[in-house]
C-alpha cells in the first residue's frame, strides 16, 4: 500500500510538472485590441516618443512632430511587446550591464509603461554593451529584445527618421550641462 502512495505521488509530480512545462510553451496571442489599454514613453537623452500620441519631442529644443505609423509597424510593435511579455512586468526595473561600472549621470533609454492610463512600470536601461546576457534575468533580455526591435521598427520609419535627422541638425543648440 505504501509504495503505491509514493508510486502514485511520483506520477502525480511529474505529470505536474510536464503540464506546466508545455504551458509555458504556448504562444502568447495578442492584438491591436489586446493593446488599446497599454502605452508607452520611450525617453532618451535627446527625445521623448509617446506610442499613443505619436508625439515626438526633442528635449532641448522646441521641436515637436506627429509620427504616423502604418499598420504593419503597429501590429509588431504589438508583437514585440506581447512576445516579450512588456505587459506582465510590475515594478520597476533596472538593466545594467553588471561587467560595466554605474557612471552618474547614467545615459540610456528609459520606458513608462502604461496601462488604463496609470503607470504600470518604469524601465531604465543604462548603456552598456551586454556582451554576458547569461548574467541577465529573462525579464531584462525580454526588455533588451524588445528595446532594440522597437528600435529598429522605428529607424525604419521615414517620420521617425525625419525626426532623427532634426535632432542631428539641432545639436549645435544643445546647451545642457550633465554633471
Amino acid at each position: 500500500m505504501r509504495t503505491k502512495i509514493i508510486l502514485l505521488s511520483f506520477f502525480l509530480f511529474f505529470v505536474s510538472c510536464q503540464q506546466s512545462k508545455t504551458e509555458s510553451n504556448i504562444q502568447r496571442k495578442f492584438s491591436i485590441e489586446d493593446f488599446a489599454n497599454y502605452n508607452f514613453k520611450l525617453l532618451t537623452t535627446d527625445y521623448e516618443f509617446d506610442l499613443k500620441s505619436r508625439n515626438f519631442k526633442i528635449a532641448f529644443y522646441k521641436f515637436s512632430h506627429k509620427v504616423k505609423l502604418s499598420n504593419q509597424e503597429e501590429n509588431q510593435i504589438v508583437q514585440l511587446f506581447f512576445k516579450n511579455n512588456i505587459d506582465k512586468l510590475g515594478k520597476d526595473i533596472l538593466v545594467q550591464d553588471s561587467n560595466e561600472p554605474m557612471i552618474i549621470p547614467s545615459f540610456g533609454d528609459s520606458f513608462y509603461i502604461y496601462k488604463n492610463n496609470n503607470q504600470k512600470t518604469f524601465i531604465r536601461i543604462i548603456d552598456g554593451e551586454y556582451k554576458e546576457l547569461e548574467k541577465l534575468t529573462n525579464s531584462e533580455k525580454n526588455i533588451l529584445k524588445f528595446r532594440n526591435g522597437l528600435f529598429k521598427i522605428l529607424e525604419n520609419n521615414s517620420d521617425f527618421k525625419i525626426c532623427l535627422d532634426t535632432l542631428k541638425s539641432v545639436r549645435i543648440h544643445d546647451k545642457r550641462l550633465f554633471l
